[in-house]
């Protein structure tokens, strides 16, 4: 879900100093902050639309019912 540089910076969570470095990016940055929110919320706008998951879920039922 999270496209490094994108929508997002990846971490290491076990690594505490890569954490800090992402955090001080984005907070000296504001132009990465904005643009990683605007790509975050638009992929999220189009992953969780509901008629998107409406019909993933509904092939998930017909899948279910085709191997039963």
């Amino acid at each position: 879900m999270i496209k490094n540089g994108e929508n997002g910076l990846m971490v290491d969570p076990n690594d505490p100093r890569d954490i800090a470095e992402k955090l001080l990016m984005l907070i000296e940055d504001e132009n990465l902050r904005k643009r990683l929110g605007e790509n975050a919320k638009k992929e999220a706008e189009r992953r969780w639309k509901c008629d998107v998951i409406a019909r993933k879920l509904l092939n998930l039922y017909l899948d279910v019912f085709e191997n039963c």
